[in-house]
C-alpha cells in the first residue's frame, strides 16, 4: 500500500523492480549466514584429505578450490615459516582487476612477492602456463606454482617443453595435483598443521562470502569427523 491507503501499481516495470529487491535482500541475507565449523582436536591425515577431497566433488566455479589451496599455502606460512602473509583474490574477479600476480600472493616477512600460486580445479592447459608467465615476467616473478588436477594429456609434452625453457629464462614453475601436495604437507606438519588447515578453509569461507551452501557442505563434512 502507498501512504494514503492507496494500492500500489502492479504494472510489470514495478513487478520487475520489487522481484529484483527481493532477489538482492534474499542474497545479503545469505551473505550474513553465520555457521560454525567444529574441527575436532584430532585429526588424521586420511581423513583430512577424505573430506577435502568430498569438499571438491561438487562443482562450485572454483570457490572451494581456492579457499582449499588459500587454506594449505596459510598452513604452511604459519607452521613452517616459509611465508608472513597470504594474499587471496577473489574468485569472480581478474588477476588484472585486483592488481594480484595470481590466485594466491605468498609474501615474506619484508612484504616480497616470493611465490605466485594459481589454482584450477581442472587441468591445466598450455595456454594457463603461457598466460601465467607472461604476468609473472611483468612482475619479475621467478617462482610460479599450480595447484590443479594435472596437466591437459594432449599438451602435456609441450607444457614440459614450455616449463624447461622458462626455466632457462630464469622461472621456475611447477605443477602439482593438489591432493599429493596436501599429502606432504599434511604429514610433515603433524597433527598441528591438519588442525590448522581445517579451521583456515572454513575462515576462508566466510571471509570471502563464500555461498551459503559451500559453507555449509564444510560445516556437515566437519561434523562427521
Amino acid at each position: 500500500m502507498e501512504a494514503g491507503g492507496k494500492p500500489v501499481s502492479t504494472t510489470p516495470r514495478n513487478r520487475r523492480f520489487l522481484s529484483q529487491q527481493n532477489t538482492a535482500l534474499g542474497s545479503r541475507r545469505q551473505r550474513s549466514l553465520k555457521f560454525s565449523y567444529p574441527v575436532p582436536p584430532r585429526v588424521s591425515l586420511e581423513l583430512t584429505l577424505c573430506i577435502a577431497a568430498e569438499f571438491l566433488e561438487e562443482k562450485s566455479g572454483g570457490d572451494r578450490a581456492q579457499a582449499l589451496a588459500g587454506a594449505l599455502f596459510d598452513a604452511i606460512g604459519t607452521h613452517f615459516g616459509i611465508f608472513a602473509q597470504v594474499n587471496r583474490a577473489r574468485i569472480t574477479a581478474s588477476d588484472e582487476a585486483t592488481g594480484q600476480a595470481a590466485d594466491l600472493e605468498c609474501l615474506d616477512k619484508s612484504g616480497k612477492l616470493i611465490l605466485a600460486v594459481e589454482v584450477k580445479d581442472r587441468t591445466v592447459t598450455l595456454a594457463d602456463v603461457e598466460g601465467t608467465l607472461h604476468k609473472s615476467r611483468q612482475r619479475q616473478i621467478t617462482e610460479i606454482l599450480f595447484t590443479a588436477r594435472g596437466m591437459r594429456p594432449d599438451e602435456k609434452q609441450a607444457i614440459d617443453d614450455r616449463i624447461s625453457r622458462a626455466f632457462t629464462a630464469g622461472q621456475s614453475l611447477y605443477i602439482f595435483d593438489f591432493f599429493d601436495l596436501a599429502r606432504s604437507v599434511l604429514a610433515l606438519g603433524g597433527e598441528s598443521i591438519r588442525i590448522t588447515f581445517l579451521k583456515k578453509v572454513g575462515e576462508h569461507l566466510d571471509t570471502w562470502n563464500t555461498q551459503p551452501r559451500h559453507r555449509q557442505a564444510w560445516q556437515k563434512l566437519l561434523q562427521k569427523l
